[in-house]
């Protein structure tokens, strides 16, 4: 704001204008006592020309004057009442008028016809069964309206920014750990003003135990990893065009496995257990340069996702943002029962992990513990996250946050990695990286 207002030569600095999410603006006094104000959209596909700005509309109740950054001209169009409709781009529209109080109320008062700006709705399991709507208004103006989800009509009425949690009736499914529970209710939403909202919903989410210290993992309840991935994979041959091919998958015997979670105040605790009926061993990939940075090259790499603001399925650009984790995990350099290798692949923002003392790849790569054992079927994981690896995750009882697993699965040496595994992800056939928003929801128990 700072930095535009010495731009525009202002005197007094007035308001921020926040009508819709993914809208910016300010408000100035500038120094013959008039008003000025900029607002423009944040959005990327707007900026990558995939889609057109959001419009909002404004009463003024005055003459207003558009003109963009360079000085040109520009127009808008006000019907009989007096309503202005503002079609915003991702650069900055300047609007002038002489009572500038007046104009920096009516753009904080300027409305979108698209509820999906105005408000966000989340589903949100609770730590005693029952599922929650958590309402959020993403703009500086009062929201009010209706959300009809699992067939219930719930009112909600929303300060600026403000937030409610909207309990649904007969929405308790459980809270027993071990077992993966499945949402798929979406949910419309009727704003009192402007157009209304309808999303699909589908969520799975379990509740992982309570413990002290490393957990009898014989009283721990296994949930499995059953959504098989499987892609297809470019074959070269010598002399021959390139063709395409499909291992095979899902045969008797091929690949099974299950995972089982447990926390204490200080570390949380997962276990894998896998069985394979063909685990191969690469030693060669431990000559290549980086090596250590590339485990998912190996048969039975495990990738472990956290999700820690649990805000995944919120993420309309439906891939990582900078609350998120991806650790890998895989058998150590000797090929055999022991500790095993470790590399967080992608890292939460660290002002979210303690800032500039935020664990470094090589610390998470020594501290977290792995245990990598071959058994008489397949093999096992045993890992320990700390919480310092795992921030802004806190251990407590009722905290939330996205989790997943992929484990690779590799039956041929000549067929490359990555195409054949199993995986937490709630949509059948998929993997999970880079999408967040079908990762299972983890609570903390007691």
């Amino acid at each position: 704001a700072n930095t535009l207002g010495t731009h525009l030569g202002y005197v007094e600095y007035l308001a921020d204008i926040k009508p819709a999410a993914g809208i910016r603006g300010y408000a100035f006094r500038v120094k013959d006592g008039t008003g000025v104000a900029a607002v423009w959209c944040v959005n990327h596909d707007v900026e990558n020309g995939l889609t057109r700005g959001p419009a909002i509309q404004a009463t003024f109740g005055q003459s207003v004057e558009f003109v963009d950054l360079m000085g040109n001209p520009r127009s808008a169009k006000a019907d009989k009442a007096g309503n202005t409709s503002i079609q915003l781009t991702p650069a900055p529209l300047l609007i002038k008028a002489n009572n500038a109080a007046l104009l920096a109320k009516a753009l904080q008062a300027a409305e979108t016809n698209d509820a999906a700006s105005a408000i966000s709705v989340a589903l949100r399991p609770e730590l005693g069964g029952e599922v929650n709507a958590v309402v959020k208004n993403l703009t500086g103006r009062g929201q009010s309206g209706t959300l009809r989800v699992a067939d219930k009509t719930l009112a909600y009425s929303l300060k600026p920014d403000g937030e409610q949690v909207l309990s649904i009736p007969d929405g308790n499914q459980g809270a027993t750990p071990g077992k993966m529970y499945k949402w798929d209710s979406g949910f419309k939403v009727d704003p009192s003003r402007g157009t209304g909202l309808l999303r699909d919903w589908q969520m799975d989410y379990f509740y992982v135990p309570h413990t002290n210290g490393m957990p009898d993992w014989s009283r721990i309840p296994a949930i499995p990893i059953a959504n098989r991935f499987v892609s297809s994979y470019t074959v070269q041959q010598p002399g021959k065009a390139h063709g395409k091919a499909t291992p095979k998958a899902g045969y008797p015997g091929d690949f099974k496995a299950e995972f089982k979670l447990a926390w204490d105040q200080d570390n949380l605790y997962l276990r894998v257990e896998a069985e394979d009926d063909s685990f191969l061993t690469f030693p060669e990939l431990w000559e290549r340069g980086g090596s250590h940075k590339q485990l998912y090259a190996h048969d039975g790499c495990l990738e472990v996702y956290f999700d820690t603001g649990a805000d995944g399925r919120m993420n309309n650009a439906k891939t990582y943002d900078n609350n998120d984790y991806r650790y890998d995990f895989s058998l150590g350099k000797n090929n055999a029962s022991g500790p095993g290798m470790v590399y967080r692949l992608r890292e939460v923002y660290h002002q979210l992990a303690d800032g500039v003392n935020m664990a470094s790849k090589e610390e998470a790569a020594k501290k977290i513990k792995c245990d990598f054992q071959r058994t008489a079927k397949g093999y096992a994981y045993t890992i320990t996250f700390g919480q310092r690896y795992i921030e802004p995750i806190v251990l407590r009882k009722g905290f939330v946050a996205g989790f997943a697993l992929f484990l690779h699965d590799r039956d041929d040496a000549s067929i490359p990695s990555g195409v054949k595994g199993l995986s937490l992800a709630t949509e059948p056939g998929s993997h999970c990286d880079y999408k967040p928003h079908l990762w299972p929801l983890m609570i903390l128990a007691e």
